[in-house]
C-alpha cells in the first residue's frame, strides 16, 4: 500500500508515460501537418461531439474507479476484522481456561491456540497472494506439520479446522464448559467468513467488459483530441492535449491499479504488515520473548 503523502510519480510514469510520448508526437505530427495545408479537410473536428464525450468518459472512468476502490476497501475491512477476530480468539481461550486446575495445560493449550492462529493468518497472506505458502510457513510450524500440509488444497482452510479440533478436545478434557466452546465456535467461523470474502474479491475479478471498454475508449477519446484541438490551439495543441490525456489515462490506471487488493503489488492491502501485528500482538499477549519486528515503511510502500 502506498503510504508516501508525495505523488507516487515513479509508480504512475511508467504506466502512462509511453502512450504520453506517442501521443505527444503524434499530436506535433497533426499541428505540423495542419498548419502546412495538408490535413485541413480531413482533420476538422466539431468540439461539442468532443466535449459530450470527454464529459461521458469522466463519468466512466469515475464510476469504474469508485467500483474498484470498493473492492480495496472491502479487502482492507476484511483483514482488519482478521485483526480483531486474532486478538479475541487468544483472549477467548486464555480467560476461558483460567478456572481449568491444570494451569500449565491451559497455558499450553491456548499457545498452540495463538501459534496456529498466527500460522493461519500468515497461511491466508500467501494463499491470497499466490505464494508458496509452506515456504512462508517454515518459520511457524515444524517439519511433520509441513509434510501434511503439503498436500492440502487450502492451507489456511486446515488450520481453521486444526483450531476446531483444538477446541473440540479443549470441551471434551473440561478445559472450556459449554458456554465458551460455543464462543470460540463463533470466533472461528467468523474467521471463516473473512478468509472467504478474501477468496471472493480475489476469484472474482471485474467484468472483462466493464474492465475493457474504458480502457479501450480512453485511447479513442485520446486519440481524437489532437483532431478536436488543432485548429484552435495550432502548435499548442500537443502539450494541451498530453495535460487532459494524462487526467484520463492515469485515473484509468488508478482504477485497474487496486481493483485486485491481493497481487502482492505495491497498491495492495498491506498484508504483511497486518500478519507481521497480528503475530507480535498475539506474542506480546502470552508473554513470549520471540516477537517480530514490525513492517517498516520502504520507499513509501507499506507492504
Amino acid at each position: 500500500m502506498l503510504v508516501s503523502a508525495r505523488p507516487a510519480w515513479r509508480y504512475v510514469m511508467p504506466q502512462v508515460g509511453r502512450p504520453l510520448i506517442l501521443l505527444f508526437f503524434y499530436s506535433v505530427g497533426v499541428s505540423l501537418l495542419v498548419r502546412g495545408g495538408y490535413l485541413v479537410a480531413f482533420v476538422s473536428m466539431p468540439e461539442l461531439p468532443l466535449s459530450m464525450m470527454g464529459a461521458a468518459l469522466g463519468i466512466f472512468l469515475g464510476f469504474r474507479t469508485n467500483s474498484a476502490y470498493d473492492r480495496w476497501w472491502e479487502a482492507r475491512m476484511l483483514w482488519g476484522q482478521l485483526v480483531n477476530q486474532s486478538r479475541s480468539l487468544v483472549r477467548q481461550a486464555a480467560s476461558f481456561t483460567r478456572a481449568y486446575p491444570d494451569h500449565g495445560a491451559a497455558d499450553r493449550w491456548v499457545e498452540t491456540v495463538a501459534a496456529t492462529q498466527i500460522g493461519f493468518v500468515h497461511a491466508l497472506r500467501s494463499h491470497l497472494r499466490r505464494e508458496d505458502v509452506i515456504e512462508t510457513l517454515r518459520s511457524y510450524v515444524d517439519e511433520s506439520m509441513r509434510l501434511s500440509l503439503a498436500s492440502a488444497t487450502n492451507v489456511p482452510v486446515t488450520f481453521l479446522h486444526r483450531l476446531g479440533l483444538l477446541i473440540g478436545e479443549a470441551a471434551a478434557g473440561k478445559m472450556i464448559d459449554g458456554f465458551h466452546l460455543q464462543r470460540l465456535d463463533e470466533t472461528v467461523s467468523a474467521l471463516t467468513d473473512v478468509q472467504g470474502g478474501c477468496e471472493r474479491i480475489k476469484n472474482t475479478p471485474l467484468p472483462r467488459q466493464y474492465d475493457l471498454f474504458p480502457e479501450v475508449f480512453t485511447y479513442v477519446y485520446c486519440a481524437l483530441l489532437p483532431v478536436g484541438l488543432v485548429e484552435r490551439m495550432g502548435l499548442a495543441t500537443a502539450p494541451l492535449v498530453v495535460l487532459v490525456a494524462f487526467v484520463f489515462l492515469a485515473t484509468n490506471r488508478i482504477g485497474r491499479n487496486i481493483e485486485n487488493p491481493f497481487e502482492g503489488s505495491p497498491h495492495d492491502t498491506p498484508m504483511t504488515a497486518l500478519s507481521t501485528m497480528i503475530e507480535r500482538e498475539l506474542r506480546q499477549t502470552l508473554n513470549q520473548a520471540d516477537i517480530p519486528q514490525p513492517a517498516q515503511v520502504q520507499g513509501g510502500i507499506l507492504m
